[in-house]
């Protein structure tokens, strides 16, 4: 097997696993998940926090309730997805510097906007 399809394997294993436990063992029920260092020492929400939860929402196909976890993860997760099977492909992306500084931007926005 080539090593191109070794990694979309394990990939897709992996993922279909991650599926699995976040369906029959969802967040909101089960504790085992790890919790946000940033919300524990500050008590404010970063912009990461939800995103398990949303996931678990959007495996469900609650796709408000989703997005009322955490917006950034579902309007992203398009994106990752992509990113995701592009490098499996071995297809070269080059982001502009200036891309990533409104990604930063937009993140950060959105953690300060969450928290008000």
């Amino acid at each position: 097997m080539q090593p191109v399809r070794v990694k979309a394997w394990v990939a897709a294993s992996a993922l279909l696993v991650g599926a699995g436990v976040l369906l029959m063992l969802p967040p909101e029920r089960y504790g085992f998940y790890p919790q946000c260092p940033f919300f524990e020492a500050t008590g404010l929400l970063c912009p990461g926090c939800g995103g398990t939860r949303a996931l678990a929402a959007l495996l469900r196909g609650d796709v408000m309730g989703a997005w009322r976890l955490n917006g950034l993860v579902v309007a992203l997760l398009p994106f990752a997805v992509g990113w995701g099977i592009l490098r499996l492909w071995r297809v070269e992306v080059r982001v502009p510097r200036e891309v990533w500084v409104g990604f930063g931007i937009v993140v950060g926005v959105f953690g300060v906007l969450r928290n008000l």
